[in-house]
């Protein structure tokens, strides 16, 4: 395995961990200061409840864990883009072209249509 694949590797891993423990402390957060949260999240997993929006500032934490799980790859991608330059330029400068359009989608300047 190459040094940049190992690193990404080991980045992503901790990413995770680091995101799936935010994700569980915003899940029991949520619970704790809203006691209907579980009975509200069961019926948006059920199908039941058609729309949802977050009402108040403790709704909005596990809206944010979700954010920063989506958010692993391209932190992943940019902490290993210099060793992989060293290693590969042409993946390297298609990884860059890959992270400016996902800067580009998150800002609102390019709009992905369904």
């Amino acid at each position: 395995m190459k040094p940049a694949d190992h690193m990404y590797a080991e980045v992503t891993r901790a990413l995770l961990y680091v995101a799936l423990v935010a994700l569980a402390t915003s899940l029991i957060i949520h619970a704790t200061l809203n006691p209907g949260a579980l009975e509200e999240l069961s019926k948006i997993i059920n199908g039941e409840l058609n729309i949802w929006a977050p009402q108040t500032l403790v709704d909005y934490v596990p809206l944010y864990a979700i954010y920063f799980i989506n958010l692993i790859v391209p932190i992943g991608l940019m902490y290993v883009l210099p060793p992989l330059f060293k290693e590969n330029k042409p993946v390297a400068i298609l990884t860059v072209i890959i992270l400016i359009l996902l800067a580009l989608t998150i800002s609102g300047i390019i709009v992905v249509k369904e």
